[in-house]
């Protein structure tokens, strides 16, 4: 579902939940999910996901959500970590708690440890793209190129969509395999059902070294507002991005954006 539609529905769904028991501390969180990644109010978010973890200290998906906000935009690697030793403490044999912990721990940049994470994970669940997704990230910020692409590709084989493929191109391109960096872009472009989300062809032109193309898709992510846009600030490899005098104010941007958040029905 495009996730134009299945926000607002969310979050109809988690206000109706409140409105017959507000100390539900699962519609709480789902709330604050919204809150962020589609209203972009930061400061809501902060609101419902306080309240979820007060009303439910124990609720695993919460601590997810937390990890994330701390990782991103607070940047507290302490706190960061303490929320992944929660998360863990809870839900031990979750694959979606193991995989968000790996992810967590990539975006707080402690790759070691997200990579211990990932391969624990894919012992126990081979199968699960996320896991490879979280491992592939964590070796691109150990530097580790030729791994984090075999990696990607991998997980390519297992779920052939486009954001995956993007992975695998922005890894080719790091590689230094560039023909096979633009001929996977093309293909993308050529046989996507679905325009190719601006966030995935900012990757691919980063991996191509090809940073005007790139900013050119990130402005195009903020005006449409793709949450996935934060993520440029923590993900590993994307450091010619972030050195450059344009992404701190693409930064600023967003950030004001956030102090002016949409709405998605009301509360």
């Amino acid at each position: 579902m495009p996730i134009q539609e299945a926000y607002p529905k969310a979050k109809a769904a988690a206000l109706h939940a409140l409105s017959l028991d507000p100390s539900l501390g699962e519609a709480h969180t789902s709330l604050a999910l919204v809150k962020w990644l589609h209203d972009w109010d930061l400061a809501g978010f902060r609101t419902e996901i306080a309240t979820a973890l007060e009303l439910n200290p124990n609720n695993a998906f919460a601590h997810v959500l937390q990890g994330l906000f701390l990782a991103t935009i607070e940047r507290d690697r302490g706190g960061t970590v303490a929320e992944v030793k929660t998360l863990l403490d809870l839900d031990p044999l979750s694959p979606v708690s193991n995989f968000s912990a790996a992810f967590v721990l990539v975006f707080a940049g402690a790759y070691e440890a997200a990579a211990e994470r990932a391969r624990r994970t894919l012992v126990l669940y081979p199968q699960v793209p996320l896991a490879l997704y979280a491992l592939g990230w964590a070796e691109v910020g150990l530097r580790q190129d030729d791994e984090a692409l075999a990696v990607f590709e991998r997980a390519a084989d297992l779920s052939p969509n486009p954001i995956g493929l993007s992975y695998v191109a922005f890894a080719s391109g790091r590689a230094g395999r560039k023909e096979a960096a633009h001929a996977l872009l093309e293909r993308l472009t050529r046989e996507a059902k679905e325009p190719l989300p601006d966030f995935a062809c900012a990757l691919i032109h980063i991996g191509l070294s090809d940073i005007n193309r790139a900013f050119d898709s990130l402005e195009r992510s903020l005006v449409e507002r793709d949450s996935r846009i934060f993520w440029f600030a923590v993900l590993p490899g994307l450091e010619m991005l972030r050195e450059d005098p344009r992404f701190a104010d693409l930064s600023r941007r967003i950030m004001l954006a956030c102090a002016a958040p949409a709405t998605c029905g009301t509360r």
